[in-house]
């Protein structure tokens, strides 16, 4: 058999990469979405997944790389198939990595964490890359049996690690021996600062759950004097009776209600409290009971004046129902600039509060 190195050999791997490259393409899909539904059963906050089979140029310029000889390198390439799972915070990449270590079979003599591998005083990369094929159950599946030989490369990161590999590869900087030496100083003082700022982001994480604790054991104990806020607004809708009232009335009138609307309703709520000089917890809490019984008759009015299907979160529909009842007098221009919502929008509220 020619070495694969030899022009024919290349030639020969690279068609036979041709033609099986339509079944990776199927398995990346499959593992990109098997994936975000098991980063979502954990509750992990995702930044993204990102898949690719090995584009035909890669597969080649690896396999004919100077220093290496593949003699099957279908089988020897572990990086065909190719995810990357980007997070948030870096203490999330151990929770991913101990699931992916559940679900798949990882190779260990493969897999690298390439932080580990960098001393006290380098700079650098930093990633888990796990080497992994499916599970003796998982390849048993009939949707799953034709990959069950396939092996893939997960990649595991945060944000700020993403950044710093995207940036050094632009750079063209694989190692430190490298770079230039007048620029070296300077590249280790940015893997620091993006290092450091890993952890910060932790922290904050941190110090927002005790703030989130703190603000949910004051509004149990009936003390609203607590500034509006992401957290604050948040917990209290969780536990306020008109909240519920609110709730309930939306649902009623069959307008759209989402858990979660990417926070525009967060944003739109805490503008809107801004605008009516309502600082406070205590002052939401007086706004909302002082409307409460006209709830009923605000939803039903707006239903009638909407042609379409409106949704939003609880957040954004506690903010319509605030604008619409206002006694101040607000323009459609006004509140379509501070709720981001479109000039219509805001004339079909205003109208729902006015009848």
């Amino acid at each position: 058999m020619s070495a694969p190195n030899e022009g024919s050999g290349v030639e020969h791997w690279v068609a036979e990469y041709t033609a099986i490259r339509p079944l990776y393409e199927e398995y990346c899909f499959k593992l990109k979405h098997l994936i975000i539904d098991l980063v979502s059963e954990l509750r992990v906050p995702l930044q993204s997944v990102e898949s690719r089979p090995k584009t035909l140029d890669s597969f080649q310029e690896k396999i004919s790389r100077a220093g290496k000889l593949y003699e099957k390198p279908l089988e020897e390439v572990t990086d065909l198939a190719g995810l990357r799972i980007i997070l948030y915070y870096p203490e999330d990449v151990a929770k991913i990595r101990e699931m992916l270590e559940g679900e798949f079979v990882v190779d260990p003599d493969r897999s690298v964490d390439k932080g580990k591998q960098l001393r006290p005083e380098e700079f650098g990369y930093q990633s888990v890359h796990l080497i992994v094929k499916l599970s003796k159950v998982r390849g048993a599946l009939r949707e799953w049996a034709k990959f069950k030989n396939l092996t893939a490369e997960i990649q595991v990161r945060t944000v700020l690690q993403h950044a710093w590999a995207s940036i050094s590869h632009a750079l063209q900087y694989k190692h430190e021996l490298e770079i230039p030496l007048k620029l070296r100083r300077k590249l280790l003082r940015l893997s620091g600062l993006l290092e450091l700022a890993d952890e910060q982001f932790s922290e904050l994480r941190q110090e927002r759950e005790v703030l989130s604790q703190e603000v949910v054991s004051l509004i149990a104990k009936e003390e609203l004097n607590v500034p509006i806020d992401a957290v604050s607004v948040s917990k209290y809708l969780e536990t306020s009776e008109v909240a519920a009232s609110i709730r309930g009335e939306v649902k009623r009138t069959k307008l759209g209600l989402t858990d979660d609307d990417q926070g525009q309703g967060t944003s739109q709520l805490i503008s809107t409290c801004k605008i009516l000089n309502l600082s406070s917890l205590a002052d939401l809490d007086v706004q909302l009971e002082r409307v409460r019984d006209s709830v009923r008759r605000f939803f039903q009015n707006f239903k009638k004046h909407t042609e379409v299907q409106c949704t939003g979160s609880l957040k954004h529909w506690v903010a319509v129902l605030l604008i619409g009842s206002s006694k101040q007098r607000l323009s459609a221009q006004e509140v379509a600039q501070f709720t981001n919502w479109g000039i219509d929008y805001a004339h079909r509220v205003l109208r729902a509060g006015s009848e």
